[in-house]
């Protein structure tokens, strides 16, 4: 493995470039679909195996304009990954790496698609638990996801991994961007349809991987914006059935309680 290190936002990110003898046990002709495709993400069957591949996004005109340069948007995600990899943090295996390509192991259904699954799932508040868990180890370790929703977090026979780095490197360090992560995972948490007793669950769930700073830390920031919810409280009923908009009440009667 050796370093290489890129510079933005004035900041400097170390990231590891790793060398393509790792990829000698798949075959020659997956490896250049693997580097040749053109999908952003794709899925792939090799023998038993499903594995994923991320590439940079294909973007031009006005969307390039947009959302930026896509070819350093890819390099910051796959450095991201990387450095949660580096670490040990709960993260899926890597299975190949290119200049423009990665491959993970196949993680399992997010807990998205875990939570939307039928009522009576009986795995459903220990899968919750566990994502939980696993966000408390990551920030035990001093390290930041960036946006850990629930479709980016995975969940398969008891094992929970993050996936998509886009906001890894770009999120703010230290307990300022683990605040953020726990705020964003139990939003996405309520927007995806849990019912209050399954946050609550998930809180002493965390708390006991990772301690009381973090969230504390977030409840004062929430206490901090409660006036937010006052002001949006008129126009909740009519955007009850948006799901982003319907989470904010829930969001804030449970950090504020």
């Amino acid at each position: 493995m050796a370093d290489g290190a890129k510079r933005k936002g004035g900041r400097t990110y170390r990231y590891l470039d790793i060398k393509s003898d790792m990829n000698s046990d798949l075959p020659p002709t997956l490896l250049r679909h693997m580097a040749e495709g053109t999908l952003r993400s794709e899925r792939m069957v090799h023998g038993d195996r499903v594995l994923w591949v991320k590439r940079p996004e294909k973007l031009s005109g006005r969307m390039r304009w947009q959302k930026g340069d896509p070819g350093r948007s890819f390099r910051d995600e796959k450095a991201g990954y990387l450095r949660l990899l580096e670490n040990r943090a709960p993260v899926t295996a890597l299975v190949a790496i290119g200049d423009d390509f990665y491959a993970m192991e196949d993680s399992g259904a997010s807990l998205r698609e875990h939570l939307w699954s039928p009522p009576e799932n009986p795995d459903i508040a220990v899968i919750v638990d566990d994502a939980a868990s696993a966000l408390g180890r990551l920030h035990a370790l001093g390290l930041v996801h960036g946006r850990p929703a629930m479709k980016d977090i995975c969940w398969k026979d008891g094992q929970v991994t993050f996936i998509d780095f886009e906001r890894t490197l770009r999120a703010a360090p230290g307990i300022k961007g683990q605040t953020q992560d726990v705020i964003i995972f139990f939003f996405s948490l309520f927007s995806d349809g849990a019912a209050r007793n399954l946050a609550e669950g998930a809180r002493e769930a965390y708390i006991a991987e990772s301690g009381h700073e973090v969230y504390d830390h977030a409840r004062r920031l929430m206490r901090r914006f409660r006036w937010l919810q006052a002001a949006m409280s008129p126009v909740f009923p009519l955007l009850k059935d948006k799901r982003d908009f319907a989470a904010i009440a829930p969001l804030f009667d449970f950090f504020l309680r």
